[in-house]
């Protein structure tokens, strides 16, 4: 049995997971001087903001298993 066998009898016998990847979502938000490095900085919108491109990990890969 495996998969979602095992875990439907309760039988979970994997703790943890190495990842091969890492997973995020780009996204924008409002510029701001003081958290963003100005290099980021994208140009005005027409309501006159700007913003910035940041990343949201949701899982980072493994890189050396020790």
């Amino acid at each position: 049995m495996r998969g979602a066998v095992l875990h439907g009898l309760g039988m979970d016998l994997i703790k943890e997971r190495l990842m091969r990847r890492c997973y995020g979502s780009e996204f924008q938000v409002v510029f701001d001087a003081a958290k963003h490095p100005e290099h980021l900085q994208i140009s005005a919108r027409i309501d006159g903001s700007y913003r910035c491109n940041v990343m949201k990990w949701y899982a980072k890969k493994v890189r050396r298993i020790v």
